[in-house]
């Protein structure tokens, strides 16, 4: 199984973004982390963190350790912004180097657009030297990225802004290029909510699996116990992709 570093951005005395209406980019950076790395931990995940609490960061210090546990990707999640008019919608940061950083970039932004944000694509950024810009992804060993999920100074964003919505979406991306190994991962139990729309439900925890039942969108649904990050029904199994909303039992 994969091991991963999950690094919310900013934090301590470092807000990251603002908006007008007092939002904070450090406090979502923080909740969308912790249940990205929950998420993770279910599926049978080794994950590290920088901060699971709102303390002060150091990107050099991530980046070290980081390398030092040898990790095999790392993803730092953040909010944008921008003077003057809000832009919109989500973009994802990868190193110049290409390979599985720009594999893990794409996955994952294209899982954020389909929760309804405008697609701003997947890019490099260098700095005068002709590095990568953003110094956990130019430090780092492993294959990096910076998510930047939405814009916290657009309305419109901040309203469709769900941190479970959102941290699935990431860990799905995830699970495309680091998949989670065979077996039973998770012997919780509790009740899914769907998300809107009809879902198949499948004979085994795979997309290839055949189709033995539906589900739709605002059912709650009982789960026995988490197969490679998939939810196992009385019928079957269902995608995490599907789900909106998990309360544990």
């Amino acid at each position: 199984m994969s091991k991963l570093a999950v690094y919310a951005g900013h934090g301590g005395r470092d807000f990251g973004a603002t908006s007008s209406d007092g939002l904070r980019e450090k406090d979502f950076t923080l909740a969308v982390s912790n249940r990205v790395t929950q998420l993770l931990r279910q599926a049978g995940y080794d994950v590290i963190n920088n901060r699971t609490t709102d303390v002060d960061r150091s990107i050099t210090a991530d980046a070290r350790r980081a390398n030092a546990e040898g990790v095999d990707g790392v993803i730092e999640i953040h909010l944008n912004s921008n003077p003057g008019a809000p832009q919109t919608g989500t973009e994802t940061y990868y190193s110049i180097k290409g390979g599985r950083g720009k594999e893990l970039a794409d996955a994952i932004n294209r899982q954020i657009v389909e929760l309804g944000y405008v697609d701003r694509g997947i890019k490099t950024r260098t700095n005068s030297e002709g590095q990568d810009y953003f110094g956990i992804i130019r430090l780092t060993d492993a294959p990096a990225v910076l998510v930047e999920t939405a814009f916290i100074n657009n309305p419109d964003d901040m309203a469709r802004f769900n941190v479970d919505e959102m941290a699935r979406a990431i860990v799905n991306g995830i699970e495309e290029v680091f998949p989670p190994s065979t077996g039973e991962n998770s012997s919780e139990q509790g009740v899914v909510r769907i998300r809107e729309g009809t879902w198949n439900v499948r004979a085994a925890p795979n997309n290839g699996a055949p189709v033995v039942g539906y589900v739709y969108g605002g059912d709650l649904h009982p789960y026995s116990r988490i197969v490679n990050g998939w939810f196992r029904l009385e019928d079957g199994f269902l995608s995490p992709a599907a789900v909106a909303s998990v309360s544990s039992s």
